[in-house]
């Protein structure tokens, strides 16, 4: 009986250790993903957080920092609203190309869009993508001209950005007008559109 309840108890303990381990691990895969689907946090005191940059679309005045957080002004910086943005990623740059149209970069390579002066904002690009068109523009270099050893270092590079995941920020934004434009971030990453970022292309630093 005594070897029978020690049996039991064991079984027992196993059990809760796998169902500890599956969860801990469920848990953080999802946390890698959070600032990514999960909104910035509304917040009566928005304003106060910590910003990064400032810009303006007509009169109205926006900026955008950390936790996703974007607030925009009518009056000059007297009062500030919050914008409904759908990711918790620090935010590191923020341009318009006209008073309606503009968009914003930041961390695990955002792109963000607004077409409404920055009251609200959309997805447009993120890093998983981003590696993905890395990959795909190395593979096609590579397959042209397979004997230069340059593009076949790009296909390695491009492993490892795929490999890394959404790590990598942009840092800058600069639309010619509200269909062009060029973003720029870490490790000589640098991206173009010519539709208004519905879709990104590879650019080239040479």
């Amino acid at each position: 009986m005594k070897t029978s309840l020690r049996l039991c108890h064991g079984i027992a303990l196993m059990g809760f250790v796998m169902l500890i381990l599956t969860t801990t691990n469920v848990f953080a895969q999802k946390v890698v993903r959070l600032p990514l689907e999960r909104p910035a946090l509304m917040s009566e005191n928005s304003e106060k957080a910590t910003l990064l940059c400032v810009a303006r679309a007509g009169h109205r005045i926006l900026a955008a920092g950390e936790r996703g957080i974007i607030v925009f002004s009518d009056d000059d910086g007297k009062s500030w609203i919050q914008a409904n943005v759908p990711v918790s990623v620090t935010l590191t740059n923020i341009r318009f190309a006209t008073p309606k149209k503009g968009w914003a970069v930041g961390h695990s390579g955002v792109v963000l869009y607004s077409e409404n002066g920055g009251e609200s904002w959309v997805l447009q690009l993120e890093g998983h993508q981003a590696a993905a068109l890395m990959m795909e523009a190395a593979k096609a270099t590579a397959k042209a001209f397979p004997a230069d050893m340059r593009a076949q270092q790009a296909v390695a590079n491009a492993e490892l950005f795929v490999q890394d995941g959404p790590d990598k920020p942009f840092l800058d934004i600069y639309m010619v007008d509200a269909r062009k434009g060029f973003i720029v971030g870490a490790y000589n990453m640098i991206f173009y559109t010519e539709d208004g970022g519905e879709s990104w292309q590879l650019g080239k630093i040479t």
